[in-house]
């Protein structure tokens, strides 16, 4: 039952706080937890000690007292809800620090709204960064890799071509007119024949040339004019275009990017507004037709003769054309949308001296390089500037250089 039995001299030892008892008499004493449950009322005088000892301390009220004031929450001062800190200043003091608040105030505010007009006349609200423009100018290359071996495909298989194991540009009809369509001269060493006789494969030139030729129109027609509708090829709107990029250039030597390009921006955007809604569908088929007709047909008409008809497919003729849209769409979003930057697409000429600052190998060559000038340029380059305005030129960097062949891509010593 809990109890603790000490008899003779040891009980002596273990409570002190007791009366001695007599030598050789038991004492009988209740423990303390079990005597508890039971609160005799023999022992009030013991439960009153320990309600006390339970009570905290004057130092344990003093820092919980010190901590519930650190957690309070700080006053604020905001411009639409005040609140004024405690004891308030009597009198005149009150009205002075009132009136000094309202006119904060009225301050702030003031400036908050110079602040949002500030960042409307300022911002793009661009959303594209850099890197994603330049991905999607390397789609455009993609689409156009893509289209141009599908057609060379679908030229080789032919019945002329399909007979021959291994066609190289010596079994095609009028090699100087190939040469002269892709190339532009037909003088070797070119994409179509090399300096020291030996024949090029028959598909690697007719799909480095396609795309040669595809870029070319892109550039000539989209990416060159100020705007599309001013086509460099037609004098007038010609004039018009060289003249606009001029005056463009010496502002971007002036003044800062971000006038420049609200100025070409907006510029952009007039001419958008004085042309028909459906205007931009008109140049795409333009260009589509077009390209068609001069570039590919042309290239045609050397692979069989000019009295074999070959014309592209429906197929073929819808993939040109979305790849002319793509351009077309890229175009005016980085012309008439982004003005942090200026984009600026590139192009080389297949017989322009090689430069690693500008062009990138399509492959290392297997043979020791010693080619000065390139034979054909697969891809279109990107540049992005961006305007000082303290009279230098512009800082330009290399997003995507152009994708080049060297006459060592064929082996050639």
């Amino acid at each position: 039952m809990g109890y603790s039995m000490f008899s003779g001299r040891a009980a002596t030892s273990c409570l002190p706080s007791l009366q001695m008892p007599v030598e050789g008499q038991i004492v009988i004493r209740q423990l303390s937890t079990q005597r508890d449950q039971y609160d005799p009322p023999s022992w009030p005088h013991r439960r009153h000690s320990e309600v006390a000892s339970e009570r905290p301390s004057a130092e344990t009220v003093s820092l919980r007292s010190y901590i519930g004031r650190l957690r309070r929450p700080s006053i604020e001062i905001h411009p639409d809800a005040v609140v004024l800190p405690s004891p308030k200043p009597p009198g005149d003091d009150l009205e002075r620090v009132q009136s000094e608040l309202h006119h904060t105030q009225e301050d702030l505010r003031r400036t908050q709204a110079e602040l949002a007009t500030l960042r409307n006349r300022l911002q793009l609200h661009e959303t594209v960064e850099p890197g994603q423009i330049a991905h999607e100018f390397r789609a455009i290359n993609r689409s156009v890799k893509h289209l141009c071996r599908t057609i060379t495909a679908f030229a080789l298989r032919q019945q002329k071509f399909a007979q021959i194991p291994y066609p190289t540009s010596s079994d095609v009809a009028d090699l100087e007119l190939l040469a002269h369509t892709i190339q532009g001269r037909s003088e070797p060493p070119s994409l179509v024949q090399s300096a020291n006789g030996p024949d090029r494969p028959l598909e690697d030139v007719l799909e480095y040339g396609l795309r040669s030729v595809v870029n070319r129109y892109l550039h000539n027609r989209i990416f060159r004019p100020f705007h599309p509708e001013l086509y460099v090829g037609e004098t007038e709107t010609g004039v018009v275009s060289e003249r606009l990029w001029d005056i463009y250039e010496s502002m971007c030597r002036h003044d800062a990017q971000i006038s420049c390009g609200k100025w070409r921006a907006s510029t952009f955007s007039a001419l958008e507004r004085t042309i028909p809604p459906l205007y931009a569908d008109t140049v795409i088929r333009d260009i589509t037709q077009s390209l068609e007709k001069n570039g590919f047909h042309k290239i045609f008409d050397a692979l069989y003769g000019v009295g074999w008809t070959l014309a592209l497919s429906d197929a073929h003729h819808s993939l040109l054309e979305q790849v002319v849209r793509q351009a077309y769409d890229w175009n005016r979003k980085v012309r008439s949308e982004v003005v942090l930057l200026d984009y600026h697409p590139q192009i080389e000429v297949n017989d322009a001296s090689l430069d690693h600052q500008t062009m990138v190998l399509l492959e290392k060559p297997r043979v020791p390089l010693q080619s000065k000038k390139i034979i054909c340029a697969l891809t279109l380059g990107l540049q992005s500037s961006e305007a000082q305005g303290d009279g230098s030129a512009p800082e330009f960097v290399w997003h995507e250089k152009v994708q080049v062949l060297v006459s060592e891509y064929f082996d050639d010593p």
